[in-house]
């Protein structure tokens, strides 16, 4: 009896390891396995140091407390490093409250071309919560621990996914700008 339950969760432990919430699409790194936007884009006509001021110009705009800031800048290597917080609304059947989701951001730049990471996102509870939170926001969408109902972690989810691509959007904007201050 003993050899048939093992037997049993040997065989289910793959899917529950690696089961995410479902209708939740968000980038996950096939090695780290964890939440990952990164992608190079192409900006023919900027050189690397424009492409440097405008994203040290984003960045200096997008991150500005202590909660987020640029923590990193090196114009000769062209990366720009620093540290986000993004505010996540959890809305309750009584109240709603706050939480933030915390994030490492990098961004390198060359000539005619950038790279832009946004990484190791780790949910901070403003409440009452489990003694195991802040966490890293895959223990939600892998559904590891139950911090929040289906719908709240798919919320959140939703919620990180939009402002994060907010950010990238905003980033490519800032540096497809050809500078025009040649007076």
């Amino acid at each position: 009896m003993k050899q048939t339950i093992f037997s049993i969760l040997i065989i289910l432990a793959p899917f529950y390891a690696f089961s995410q919430l479902k209708g939740v699409d968000i980038p996950v790194n096939e090695e780290t396995k964890k939440v990952t936007y990164s992608e190079v884009i192409q900006v023919e006509s900027q050189t690397k140091e424009n492409l440097f001021i405008a994203a040290l110009d984003w960045a200096t705009r997008t991150f500005n407390s202590g909660d987020a800031a640029i923590e990193y800048e090196d114009k000769s290597s062209g990366t720009i490093a620093g540290k986000g917080r993004i505010p996540v609304e959890l809305k309750g059947w009584a109240a709603s409250m706050t939480n933030f989701v915390r994030f490492y951001f990098k961004i390198e730049v060359k000539d005619g071309r950038f790279r832009y990471t946004f990484t190791d996102f780790v949910y901070e509870v403003t409440g009452p919560a489990p003694a195991n939170y802040p966490g890293p926001i895959e223990d939600i969408y892998f559904e590891k621990v139950k911090v929040q109902t289906q719908k709240q972690a798919i919320s959140t989810m939703e919620q990180i996914d939009s402002k994060v691509k907010e950010m990238i959007n905003g980033l490519q904007l800032a540096t497809a700008k050809k500078d025009t201050e040649d007076w």
